[in-house]
Order: C-alpha cells, then sequence, then structure tokens
C-alpha cells in the first residue's frame, strides 16, 4: 500500500472511481505512514485518526453505489493546513494564542475540500499566523524537510511540503501571500500552485 503514496491525486481518485482501490485502505496507509514518520519530520501537529477512518468508509459506500455523479477526488486523502478551519478538529495558527481554539465548522477552503469529496487525515505545520517562510513556531517542534532532516522545508506551508515528500500524503492544501506555497515545493522538490 505504500507504494501508492507515490501516485498522484488525479490517478488515485481514478482507482477509487474504478474500484481498483478502497478509500479505507488508501487512507490506512497515509494515516500508517504518517504515524512512522511524522515523530522525525513533524509535517502533523493534529492527524485525525478516526474521524478520516469514517470519512473514507462514508466514501467507500459512495462509490459502491452505481449511477449518478460522485464527486471528482471522491476518497483521496488530504492534509490542510493548520490555518484554515476544519470541523472537529483543534485549529492553532501556529500560535500559542490559538493552542485551543477548537473548530466546528469548516471554513471556505475545506468546504470547497469536502464536496470535491477530499477525506482529510490531519492538520499540518504553519509558521507562527502563517508570518515566516520557514515552519518553527514555539508551540511544537521545528519541522524539517524530508529530503535533510537538518534543514527546513520552508514556509508557511511547509508542514504540507514536508507532508508530501515525506510521502504521507497524496496531495495537500496550502495557503500563499509572500511564497508560503512556492517556498517549501522549491525546498522540497514538489509541484505547488497558487491559487
Amino acid at each position: 500500500m505504500t507504494d501508492l503514496l507515490h501516485l498522484q491525486a488525479t490517478v488515485l481518485a481514478r482507482m477509487l472511481r474504478e474500484r481498483a482501490l478502497s478509500s479505507s485502505d488508501l487512507v490506512d496507509a497515509c494515516l500508517e505512514r504518517i504515524d512512522a514518520v511524522n515523530g522525525r519530520v513533524q509535517a502533523f501537529v493534529h492527524v485525525m485518526h478516526d474521524r478520516a477512518r469514517d470519512e473514507a468508509r462514508a466514501a467507500d459506500a459512495r462509490l459502491r453505489r452505481r449511477g449518478g455523479e460522485h464527486p471528482p477526488f471522491l476518497g483521496v486523502p488530504i492534509a490542510v493546513k493548520d490555518l484554515n478551519l476544519a470541523r472537529g478538529s483543534f485549529t492553532r495558527f501556529g500560535s500559542r494564542a490559538f493552542e485551543r481554539l477548537y473548530t466546528p465548522f469548516d471554513d471556505a477552503v475545506v468546504a470547497r475540500l469536502r464536496r470535491a469529496g477530499f477525506v482529510i487525515v490531519g492538520k499540518t505545520a504553519t509558521s507562527e499566523l502563517g508570518t515566516l517562510p520557514v515552519t518553527e513556531p514555539d508551540i511544537h517542534p521545528p519541522t524539517r524537510n524530508p529530503w535533510d532532516l537538518e534543514v527546513t522545508p520552508g514556509g508557511s506551508s511547509g508542514g504540507a511540503g514536508a507532508a508530501l515528500a515525506a510521502r504521507m500524503v497524496p496531495i495537500a492544501q496550502g495557503s500563499d501571500g509572500a511564497g508560503s506555497i512556492r517556498i517549501p515545493s522549491s525546498f522540497c522538490q514538489l509541484f505547488g500552485i497558487k491559487p
């Protein structure tokens, strides 16, 4: 299953629609990889094991039903940057000031990701309030570049970049006002899009 994490999200979405793969198996592979690697890389600040597994089972049930249109990425795991509000998680914005901010709803970006069918497996690290080009806030250990654990993956979407480079997820959401997707993409040898 780990080999699947090297495939593009679009390929995985097609495999899920063709029922060559289940979302449950794919999400479990991501969660196992996160559990195995995150202690060294520190890409994730919150992993939603139970919620992600529940969402994957629901996606599998929808994919088994014949007929009708499915969202394009139904069942594909994704990571969400900790500057975005995701229902059922804490959103810390990389800051001690928001250490216990529980989120009972999704913001507009996360709501769109859910409508596209993605399964959110967790929240990725960011610099404090997303303001720096490195991901080293004092609320958690610094995020490390999987290519070389002695250097930064950049920021402020450094957790997203590190999670992708370490093959913890096939796709990750970030945000970019002054290079926050582009810097980690460059540092982690990834393709990033500033929307």
